[in-house]
C-alpha cells in the first residue's frame, strides 16, 4: 500500500526524522539564516468549531435535549452502588440513563438553581460535587477565593476542556485520589491575575496555559527527560482546586505561555488532546515516515488530534469511528481511510486495505473489544500504544498470535513539557487545529457533561466561566 508523504520542508527533514525530547525533527525546518525553526510565519489562529457536524444534539439545539436543575433528582445516578464496580457495568448504566436524561426533560440545564452549599460562602462560583454520583451531583456553588501560595499563581479562568477522566472523578471510579466535595476539571488556560511570593518570570495579565502534571525536576524520571513518570508530580483538580470555575491557583513551573497566534478557546482544547497524541504516536510508538497507523476512535479529541499529527509526520492514516459522519469529519483533517466500526469488521477492512498485511501501529485510548481489534490489525512486529479504556479497562488477551508475531503492546501516560510546546507552536503556525464542538457557561455543566457522554461531539466541548 503506498504510503502518504509530508509535503516542502517536513518531507525534506522527515527522512532522517529523530527525536529529542519527544520532538521529532520532522517538524522543524531551517529559516534562510540558517536557524532552525518550526513552520512558516505565524497567523492568528482560532478554535475550529465543528458546526458542521450533527448527528444528534449540537451547540445550537441544547434547550430541547436536556433538564433542569430542578428536575435533577428524576436522573438516576450513574455510579454503582458497589465501589469499584466494572467499568462495562459502568458503562451500560451510563449509555441508558444518559439516554433517559436527554429524553425525559426539555427545559434548559442550569446549575444556577441548584441547591447551594450550607458549608461556604465565598467570592468565586465554581461547580462540584459533595456526592459521587450522575449528572445530578453537579452543583453551581460559590467557593472561597482562591489564594497563591509561594511558587503559585493566581488565575482568572476563560476556558475549561472537558475531558472522560471528568466523568469517572464524578463516579468516584478514577483510581486517583479524590475526596467530595471536589471541584472537577483537568484542562486549563487563563490569565495571571496575581503572583504568589517567590513568582519569577511572569506578568500579572500573562496568557496561560497550566499543564496538567507539576513534576518535581529532580526525580530520575524528571533528570532523563520523562517527566510524564515523575515520581513525586501534583495534578491540576487533585492537588489544585478544579478547572469548573473561575479561579484557580497552582503552581508557576505548571505555566505555559499561550502563544500570540492562538486564541484561548483552541489553546483549551489542545493541551491533552494533542500533548497525549503526540507522546503515544512518536515518544512511545515511534511513528516513521512511510508507517501506517490505525487511530481507534477518530472523533474524540484525541483521536482528531493524532489524525493531523500523524497525517503531518507523513504516515498513512486508517481511522474508525461509530458513525459516518465522524469518519467524513476526520477525512477532511487528513484521514486516508476510514472504517465504521458500528457496520464494519475493522480487522477485515484493515487488512483489505494493507493488502493482508497489516499495520505498523495502532492508537489505541479506548479499551474495550477495540483493543483485541487493534492488536488484530498489527502487522508482523507491530506496536500498539495505548492510553485509556473508558470502554472497558479489563479485556481478554489472546497471547499465542502476540508473541508469535512478535507484536508489542506499549502503555503511555500523558506527556511532556517540551511535546505540549511543539503542539503549541504548530497551532499557533496553522499546521494543527484544535476542534472546539461547543461552549457552555458554568452553569450548563451538566449539559455539557451528557453531550459528552452521548459521544455526539467531534473535538472537544469547553466551559467559559
Amino acid at each position: 500500500m503506498g504510503s502518504t508523504t509530508a509535503s516542502g520542508a517536513i518531507a525534506a527533514t522527515a527522512a532522517t526524522s529523530s527525536a529529542w525530547n519527544g520532538v521529532p525533527t520532522l517538524f522543524t525546518r531551517t529559516s534562510r539564516s540558517g536557524r532552525v525553526v518550526r513552520g512558516p510565519a505565524k497567523t492568528r489562529v482560532t478554535s475550529s468549531l465543528a458546526t458542521t457536524f450533527s448527528p444528534g444534539t449540537t451547540a445550537s439545539s441544547r434547550s430541547a435535549t436536556t433538564a433542569s436543575a430542578s428536575d435533577a433528582s428524576a436522573f438516576a445516578s450513574l455510579r454503582s452502588s458497589l465501589p469499584g464496580a466494572k467499568r462495562s457495568e459502568r458503562t451500560v448504566e451510563r449509555s441508558v440513563l444518559v439516554a433517559q436524561f436527554y429524553v425525559r426533560h426539555s427545559a434548559p440545564v442550569n446549575l444556577t438553581g441548584a441547591p447551594k452549599s450550607d458549608i461556604n460562602t465565598g467570592s468565586v462560583k465554581a461547580v462540584r460535587f459533595h456526592d459521587f454520583g450522575g449528572l445530578d451531583v453537579l452543583r453551581l456553588e460559590e467557593v472561597p477565593d482562591p489564594v497563591p501560595a509561594r511558587g503559585q499563581v493566581l488565575l482568572d479562568i476563560t476556558a475549561s476542556a472537558l475531558n472522560h477522566l471528568d466523568v469517572d472523578i464524578r463516579e468516584g471510579v478514577s483510581r486517583f485520589p479524590v475526596e467530595p466535595p471536589f471541584i472537577p476539571g483537568v484542562e486549563v488556560v487563563g490569565r495571571i491575575a496575581e503572583l504568589g511570593e517567590d513568582v519569577e518570570g511572569w506578568q500579572v495579565g500573562d496568557r496561560v496555559m497550566a499543564l496538567l502534571m507539576d513534576t518535581c525536576g529532580e526525580c530520575e524520571f524528571c533528570r532523563t527527560g520523562r517527566e510524564s513518570l515523575c515520581t513525586a508530580a501534583g495534578f491540576i483538580s487533585f492537588s489544585t482546586s478544579g478547572g469548573y470555575a473561575e479561579r484557580l491557583a497552582c503552581s508557576a513551573r505548571q505555566l505555559l505561555r499561550i502563544p500570540d497566534g492562538l486564541d484561548d478557546e483552541a489553546a483549551a482544547a489542545l493541551q491533552i488532546a494533542f500533548g497525549t497524541a503526540w507522546h503515544m504516536l512518536f515518544t512511545r510508538g515511534r511513528l516513521r515516515i512511510g508507517e501506517t497507523v490505525l487511530i481507534n476512535s477518530v472523533g474524540s479529541g484525541i483521536g482528531s488530534a493524532a489524525v493531523q499529527l500523524a497525517r503531518l509526520a507523513g504516515a498513512t492514516v486508517i481511522g474508525n469511528a461509530g458513525t459516518d459522519e465522524k469518519l467524513a469529519r476526520a477525512s477532511e483533517l487528513g484521514m486516508d481511510h476510514g472504517i465504521n466500526h458500528a457496520t464494519q469488521d475493522v480487522v477485515a477492512e484493515v487488512m483489505r486495505l494493507t493488502g493482508d498485511r497489516g499495520v505498523d501501529l495502532v492508537f489505541e485510548h479506548v479499551g474495550g473489544e477495540l483493543f483485541q481489534k487493534g492488536l488484530d490489525s498489527l502487522c508482523k512486529d507491530g506496536r500498539l500504544v495505548i492510553c485509556g479504556g473508558h470502554a472497558g479497562e479489563v479485556v481478554p488477551f489472546d497471547i499465542i498470535p502476540f508473541f508469535r508475531m512478535q507484536r508489542q503492546v506499549i502503555g503511555s501516560f500523558v506527556y511532556n513539557r517540551t511535546e505540549v510546546q511543539s503542539c503549541l507552536e504548530l497551532a499557533s503556525d496553522g499546521r494543527i487545529t484544535p476542534l472546539v464542538h461547543a461552549t457552555f457557561a458554568l452553569a450548563e455543566a451538566r449539559e455539557a457533561m451528557a453531550m459528552m457522554e452521548r459521544r455526539e461531539h467531534f473535538g472537544k466541548i469547553l466551559l467559559k466561566p
